[in-house]
C-alpha cells in the first residue's frame, strides 16, 4: 500500500498495479459465472469516476483560475472515499 500511495503522484506508475489488484480481487470474490459482469461494473465505475472527476476539476479550475485547487481535490476525494469505504465495511460486518 505504501508503494501505491507514494506512486500515486505519477499515475503511470500507480495505476497498473492498482487495476491489477482490483481485478484480481473482483475475480476472487465474484460468484461463479459472474466474473465478466463484475469486471464490466468495475470498468464502468472507473470510467465514470474518471470522467466525472475530470469534468468537476475542469469546471473548478475554470472558475478559480488556480492550478493549486486541482491538486487539493485529490487528497480530499481520497479522504472522502476512505471514509465511505470504512462506513460501508463497518455496516456490512454488523449485518
Amino acid at each position: 500500500m505504501a508503494f501505491l500511495t507514494a506512486g500515486s503522484v505519477d499515475r503511470e506508475v500507480a495505476l497498473p498495479p492498482l487495476l491489477t489488484v482490483t481485478f484480481l480481487t473482483v475475480d476472487a470474490v465474484a460468484p461463479a459465472g459472474t466474473a465478466a459482469e463484475a469486471f464490466a461494473w468495475v470498468s464502468t465505475a472507473f470510467t465514470t469516476g474518471a470522467a466525472v472527476g475530470a469534468a468537476l476539476d475542469g469546471a473548478i479550475l475554470d472558475r478559480t483560475g488556480s492550478v493549486v485547487i486541482g491538486f487539493a481535490l485529490a487528497p480530499i476525494t481520497i479522504g472522502l472515499a476512505a471514509t465511505l469505504y470504512k462506513r460501508l465495511t463497518t455496516s456490512l460486518r454488523k449485518a
